[in-house]
């Protein structure tokens, strides 16, 4: 994957306590994103919105921090270098239907990806360089693309079968599902 934001940044963006920001049908570009206490993002004001978020640098949702995604809405967060952390309580994808396939990370860091405490992530992610690290009783519904993926606890990943015909990395370099293995 590579990093090729289309607009000039408009700083960062932090957000703590209970503050709520939204952001409609867009592209937007960002230095860094800093999510912690009760505070959300949400995107989407309507079914048909499609937003592209660009992330220069870390990306942190902690505490009981919320992304949510407008039912029906498309979300792809593109990462350039730095943390992918969402730790805590945090939530992404939280609102209505929390479909996957409604809420897509794309990363070219190399560092790696955590998700701590029990937080949720409905979603994919698609980070061929990182290193993708699920631990505690953190869960991910969805899929994932990474270097390596560790899974150290009691959390896991949920494939979500609606994904099997994704298009991961498009062209000929292009992901495929052959197989997976469920466990009782």
């Amino acid at each position: 994957y590579t990093y090729n934001p289309p607009i000039p940044s408009s700083g960062p963006v932090s957000l703590g306590g209970f503050q709520k920001r939204t952001l409609g049908s867009g592209t937007y570009r960002f230095d860094s994103v800093s999510l912690k206490g009760f505070s959300s993002v949400t995107f989407g004001t309507s079914s048909s919105d499609v937003i592209d978020v660009y992330v220069d640098g870390d990306l942190k949702v902690t505490g009981l921090a919320a992304m949510k995604v407008y039912d029906g809405a498309k979300v792809t967060i593109h990462h350039g270098s730095g943390l992918l952390e969402f730790k805590g309580i945090s939530v992404v994808n939280a609102s209505g239907e929390r479909k996957p396939e409604d809420f897509i990370i794309k990363s070219a860091t190399n560092y790696r990806i955590n998700f701590t405490g029990i937080t949720a992530y409905f979603g994919v992610i698609y980070a061929p360089s990182a290193e993708i690290r699920i631990l505690g009783i953190a869960g991910m519904w969805g899929a994932a693309i990474g270097n390596r993926i560790r899974l150290l606890g009691i959390g896991g990943i949920h494939y979500d079968e609606d994904l099997i015909n994704m298009n991961w990395g498009g062209g000929s370099a292009g992901y495929e599902a052959r197989s997976w293995r469920e466990i009782p």
